[in-house]
């Protein structure tokens, strides 16, 4: 790991750089080929849509101009979609900017987060370098995520759980019975972040309903138009 300059955080000397799947250019030019299937990053490879191409087609013509922050059409339209009000809605530059959002909105130095050992590792660093104990729970032998040992590791100092569903490459989904409930149970001051990234590949009846939780648990559930969508590089 790279020793950064001592003036920088001291956490930034615990935290491992994410690095992202390597780009199809990147490939071609490291082994010499014509051609390459680009899977490591889980990209759509058929959009994005007609639908999408459009409307990208037009805002072209105000790509001169800085966005609105508050996206209020946009959050109106989500939030139609789910039975949702509006202010329940928050957008970012992809996923993985709504998590270190997240990590730098509720972390602080000393607080515990509980995650799975074999996850997306982006939900580790940043809790590292907010200065958090992360402590690591493996998957179970059928790579499930272990909710009794998450409940078990609870303590006092508990700030935040990272679950990704499906999960983040396993691909396993936890039971939507057992994570109701493990969330239904857990402390008031806890904050749980569902993951649910690859969601829209999953069968519905799969996942748990977890907008039941949104106005009295501190829940966060992270969806993305990054990958069924079809619009990666759109962020």
């Amino acid at each position: 790991m790279t020793k950064f300059d001592e003036t920088f955080r001291k956490e930034v000397n615990q935290v491992a750089p994410y690095i992202q799947g390597e780009t199809e250019d990147e490939v071609r030019r490291r082994y010499h080929l014509d051609r390459v299937v680009k899977l490591g990053s889980n990209e759509n490879p058929y959009g994005p849509y007609y639908h999408a191409r459009q409307a990208i087609r037009r805002s072209v013509e105000d790509i001169n101009r800085y966005p609105e922050d508050d996206f209020i059409e946009t959050k109106r339209v989500i939030a139609d979609q789910f039975g949702l009000k509006p202010e329940n809605v928050g957008l970012g530059s992809g996923a993985g900017n709504i998590i270190e959002t997240i990590a730098k909105m509720l972390l602080n130095a000393g607080d515990e987060v509980l995650l799975t050992k074999q996850s997306y590792r982006l939900y580790r660093e940043v809790s590292k370098l907010m200065g958090a104990k992360v402590i690591e729970i493996p998957l179970t032998p059928g790579f499930q995520f272990d909710l009794s040992a998450f409940k078990e590791r609870l303590t006092d100092r508990t700030k935040l759980i990272w679950i990704c569903n499906p999960n983040n490459p396993t691909a396993t989904v936890t039971d939507p019975n057992r994570l109701a409930a493990f969330i239904a149970d857990l402390p008031d001051n806890v904050w749980v972040v569902v993951d649910e990234a690859y969601a829209d590949f999953s069968d519905p009846e799969q996942l748990p309903d977890l907008l039941q939780f949104i106005n009295h648990k501190r829940v966060i559930v992270l969806r993305t138009f990054s990958k069924f969508y079809g619009l990666a590089g759109a962020a």
